[in-house]
């Protein structure tokens, strides 16, 4: 994908249900501008000036904003900020954080999601 993401003006991402978007950090990884929706997950790493956000289901605003991808000085500003952003996610990084989680969870004891190691039975 990076050589697609390479040569578009913008990625489009107006999901209306995301788990993470992981397509929005491969192509800032690319120096390609990002147009997401504003909810979670985005909400919870990008800002207004790391992509533009737009609602998912206002057609009139995400076509307003892949005009706005097109500006010389937007593109500079949001290819610049998306490098910076995308250099957080490295596989380090990422996997470090996973591993944090998992030890968090296994060691709850309040009976959280599979307290401990049990697994329940529907799922064994």
């Amino acid at each position: 994908m990076a050589p697609v993401y390479r040569v578009a003006d913008a990625l489009v991402f107006p999901s209306v249900v995301e788990g993470f978007g992981l397509a929005v950090i491969e192509a800032m990884a690319c120096g390609t501008p990002v147009i997401a929706s504003r909810i979670a997950p985005f909400t919870e790493y990008l800002s207004e000036d790391d992509a533009l956000l737009v609602n998912p289901v206002d057609y009139l605003e995400i076509a307003a904003a892949m005009g706005r991808a097109l500006d010389p000085i937007a593109r500079g500003r949001l290819r610049s900020r998306g490098l910076d952003l995308a250099a957080r996610f490295d596989w380090s990084s990422t996997a470090a954080a996973h591993v944090r989680h998992y030890h968090k969870m296994m060691s709850n004891t309040g009976g959280g999601f599979y307290a401990g190691n049990a697994v329940p039975n529907s799922l064994a």
